[in-house]
């Protein structure tokens, strides 16, 4: 699907650079032949080179997408620092006599993101999403491939990042994505903390623990990209003391009458199972529409 979907054509028929990795793509436009080569190492680098190859010289537009991290995009045509036209639907175009060997270099910086929900954090790098890699035994149940195995941790996950924490993100030349020795890693500074260091159930990956206390010494951990993982941490305890719960959850009605020996097909569930003046009845206040 990914590579597939590298170049589409838009409305006029021309082409389209909708996903970033190393391709080429040929097509024609008003009867004109072309070819399109996308050079880069993209998503570790920010950096795509679209390199013009035509039998004569054609005015053609040419649509590039601008990823939504990227806050400060930027563009060179030839060598040339270009603007960058204001975006419709997330893509820019360029409209101009293309010629053999004309370049688009597309320059989308990135930078680490600290993303929060709830009571928990991730961080990202451009359009990388970073994870603490958790050393593993892997145990197979016989000798194939493809038996089932148990996965097991045996170094810690159990840490907290603070909003403030310091972070650096580090490249190592030679690295390949879908490694164990990526082409960036990540250096945030984090700290053990309670209630987060058991396997839920013995087997299963622990909830991000709402209650928590920071124990020990605060320690430098690296990160790496989530494809460079097997066993991993993502969501990190976001360090912060609570001394009250706050309630986010309220059963407005009563549980459905769910039957779990039974198929959902043959089952009723509320508000059919109880008819429009009992549910009235049940109902302190009622407004109209």
């Amino acid at each position: 699907d990914f590579i597939m979907r590298i170049w589409m054509l838009d409305q006029e028929g021309a082409p389209a650079a909708v996903l970033y990795g190393p391709s080429v793509y040929s097509g024609s436009f008003n009867g004109r032949k072309y070819t399109i080569t996308s050079a880069t190492e993209y998503p570790v680098s920010e950096n795509i080179v679209f390199k013009f190859e035509c039998q004569d010289e054609i005015c053609m537009p040419f649509s590039f997408r601008i990823p939504g991290w990227c806050k400060a995009p930027a563009a060179k045509i030839n060598g040339t620092v270009t603007g960058i036209p204001e975006t419709c639907r997330g893509f820019a175009k360029i409209s101009r006599v293309w010629r053999s060997g004309d370049t688009l270099e597309l320059i989308l910086p990135m930078e680490a993101l600290r993303v929060t929900d709830r009571y928990w954090a991730h961080y990202e790098y451009g359009p990388l999403v970073f994870a603490l890699p958790v050393e593993s035994s892997v145990t197979r149940e016989y000798d194939s491939p493809f038996a089932p195995c148990a996965v097991e941790p045996l170094s810690p996950w159990n840490y907290g990042v603070s909003a403030d924490a310091r972070v650096e993100v580090i490249r190592n030349a030679g690295g390949s994505l879908f490694s164990m020795e990526p082409p960036l890693k990540m250096v945030v500074e984090a700290q053990k903390v309670t209630n987060f260091d058991a396997l839920e159930l013995g087997r299963y990956t622990p909830e991000v623990p709402l209650f928590h206390e920071p124990y020990g010494a605060k320690e430098k951990i690296t990160l790496v990209p989530y494809a460079s993982t097997l066993l991993r941490i993502t969501a990190f305890p976001d360090n912060v003391r609570r001394k009250a719960l706050n309630c986010h959850q309220v059963l407005a009605s009563p549980v459905y009458p769910y039957n779990f020996t039974v198929p959902v097909s043959e089952q009723k569930f509320l508000p059919e199972l109880i008819p429009a003046e009992q549910c009235l009845a049940m109902c302190s206040e009622v407004v109209p529409e």
